[in-house]
């Protein structure tokens, strides 16, 4: 019975930390439209192409602090469906969202409700940062000033490739559960 409640306690407490998680990338997202937003308005009303750039320097951490967030979302998720569920009889949450989304049952009938999570963060802040450089490359007068919007640009081309290429790892669940099969089976 104790092993019971205890697995219980686990399972309450793990869910807790997956809405905690969900909690903080909605604040880091938040916060780094929001700030960016404030800084691009100041940057446009001084027709300053350095502060233009300025917004970079929170978007592009802000981009891994969220799926960071993710990532461990679905870690914790993977843990719950492979130890505590099914030890415990009624309790399926990560086993059944996990099914669900697999069977393909969802399927929105709009294109724009397709974009789930992931996809309309990566569009807001990579369609932000592409923003900055492009208006950053207006507001300079020098032609020799001029490179490094353009060298920026090319830094954020390559970051754009990444963090897509770390989002969907972020979030590849089966990933994570397998790492968890393969974890418990080395011991």
């Amino acid at each position: 019975m104790e092993d019971k409640d205890y697995l219980i306690e686990e399972y309450k407490t793990l869910r807790q930390e997956i809405l905690q998680k969900q909690i903080i990338a909605v604040s880091y997202f938040t916060f780094a439209i929001s700030v960016s937003g404030a800084i691009l308005g100041y940057a446009l009303k001084e027709k300053s192409g350095f502060a233009l750039l300025a917004p970079l320097t929170i978007l592009i951490p802000s981009v891994y602090l969220i799926f960071y967030q993710f990532e461990h979302q679905g870690r914790i998720g993977a843990y719950i469906r492979r130890e505590i569920e099914p030890k415990l009889e009624g309790l399926s949450w990560a086993t059944s969202w996990h099914g669900f989304l697999e069977s393909g049952l969802w399927k929105p009938k709009s294109q724009l409700l397709k974009i789930g999570v992931v996809e309309a963060v990566l569009i807001s802040i990579h369609a932000t940062q592409v923003l900055c450089v492009i208006a950053s490359y207006l507001y300079w007068s020098d032609p020799l000033l001029k490179i490094i919007p353009i060298c920026v640009g090319f830094f954020i081309f390559l970051h754009i490739f990444h963090s897509i290429a770390f989002a969907k790892t972020a979030i590849d669940y089966e990933a994570h559960y397998d790492r968890w099969n393969d974890y418990f089976e080395s011991e």
